[in-house]
């Protein structure tokens, strides 16, 4: 009798059992810290650029390009964009971008090593030889033209943004059709009728880089403008002398509006811990300053006015 009674529980424990449903183990989540904030944690306050942006085509400033045209009328970087997105390593590192350089170029810091950089670069100048009477005519033009002045110009303002140009000015500054054709060593192009007449510093946010081969690495003019637009026109490569310093890789090139890396944004984890550590300095030193009053109490204890030691707080 028992064993049957016994049997029937063990029968209907194990149907109570197998009825539970039996909770499914899964592991838990990882929680990780994604590679932007690593960056972003690394880096202070500079921030940190994710692999699209570094590599992103540099956008042009507006009433750069002409009338209509649309940036798909320039030369795909999809598929570097599409490459670099596959890639497991990157730095966070990309292009500062023109306001930005242009407001770091106000600090002393950035400014002493640019002006260093060009007074040095045009300290000695050059020296010309041979026929006198021709080396005074082109010592002469040289000076009218501020050549001197305007390289040292030129070369300060690529340290700020990595790129700059000076333009060539034969009285065409204003003829559309003329700027967009190429400046040949002809007669009929330079002559003392039309001569030089002056040169212009440009800086890098009023030219965006026009059509250049992006397909055949052997091609003369891979990754190389054959014309620059500056405020609506189409200027001719041959009528601007470029300045880049420090030139990117091809890869790059586009995310720099075809500039090089700017002296300013190599210096500026250097220049970030210098103001750190001077504003830590200031700050360590004042902390340690205590405000010393000596004066004569004996009036103000006898029941007299405090308007001496007043006046002399009012003068600290």
């Amino acid at each position: 009798m028992f064993n049957r009674i016994r049997a029937a529980w063990r029968a209907l424990f194990k149907t109570l059992t197998a009825l539970q449903p039996v909770a499914e183990s899964r592991p838990e989540p990882r929680r990780g810290v994604s590679l932007s904030a690593i960056w972003e944690a690394g880096r202070n306050s500079t921030d940190a650029y994710l692999p699209e942006q570094t590599f992103a085509r540099a956008e042009p400033f507006p009433g750069v390009l002409p009338n209509g045209m649309a940036m798909d009328a320039l030369p795909s970087t999809s598929d570097i964009s599409a490459y670099v997105s596959q890639q497991a390593y990157h730095e966070g590192l990309g292009f500062l971008g023109y306001p930005y350089l242009a407001e770091l170029s106000q600090r002393a810091e950035y400014r002493h090593v640019a002006s260093i950089w060009a007074e040095h670069c045009t300290r000695k100048w050059i020296k010309l030889n041979g026929n006198e009477e021709k080396c005074k005519t082109i010592e002469a033009e040289m000076k009218r033209l501020a050549v001197r002045e305007l390289f040292r110009e030129v070369i300060e303002k690529e340290c700020f943004f990595g790129r700059s140009h000076l333009f060539m000015d034969f009285g065409d500054f204003d003829k559309p059709a003329e700027l967009g054709v190429p400046l040949v060593m002809d007669k009929r192009k330079i002559n003392p009728n039309r001569p030089l007449k002056r040169l212009a510093v440009i800086e890098p946010m009023w030219a965006y880089p026009g059509p250049y081969d992006a397909q055949n690495p052997l091609a003369p003019d891979f990754y190389k403008p054959s014309s620059w637009y500056l405020s609506g026109r189409t200027v001719h490569a041959s009528r601007l002398l470029t300045m880049v310093g420090r030139p990117m890789p091809n890869m790059l090139k586009p995310a720099y509006a075809f500039g090089g890396v700017a002296l300013t944004q190599m210096c500026k984890p250097y220049v970030d811990n210098w103001l750190r550590t001077r504003q830590s300095v200031s700050d360590l030193t004042y902390s340690f300053s205590v405000m010393v009053l000596a004066t004569d109490m004996e009036t103000v204890l006898s029941g007299g006015t405090a308007d001496h030691l007043f006046a002399r707080t009012d003068l600290m």
